[in-house]
């Protein structure tokens, strides 16, 4: 049984708005189910989907919003294993995806990363 939410494509939506309530999702599905253990892969798609946001977050300031939207998140969640297991995804996503980056959008990633680590 699946306890990832079906959000990939609505994080990867081309409209700002959509993929706007997919976070707000997102934030309610990490605070309800955070004591439930997601497997690697589904936690790899999660992530997927949410570098994909990012990714076609393209102005400065909604991409500082959704950064520190993104660094929320964590606090969102009642469990430090699954804390722990959802920023784990959060380093392999930007392992895995980084070569693919083009300049101005590793800049945009480095600024997610420092919130992510240091909060708003």
């Amino acid at each position: 049984m699946s306890v990832a939410p079906p959000l990939g494509k609505e994080l990867a939506s081309t409209d700002k708005k959509t993929r706007d309530d997919a976070v707000k999702g997102l934030a309610k599905f990490l605070r309800t189910t955070s004591n439930k253990p997601m497997s690697d892969l589904e936690m790899a798609k999660l992530w997927k989907g949410i570098f994909y946001c990012f990714w076609l977050s393209d102005k400065p300031l909604v991409q500082q919003e959704l950064a520190a939207s993104l660094a929320d998140l964590l606090l969102t969640m009642t469990s430090s294993p699954a804390s722990f297991h959802f920023l784990r995804g959060f380093w392999e996503a930007m392992v895995r995806e980084w070569s693919g980056l083009d300049y101005l959008r590793s800049v945009a990633n480095v600024l997610d990363m420092k919130l992510t680590l240091m909060g708003p």
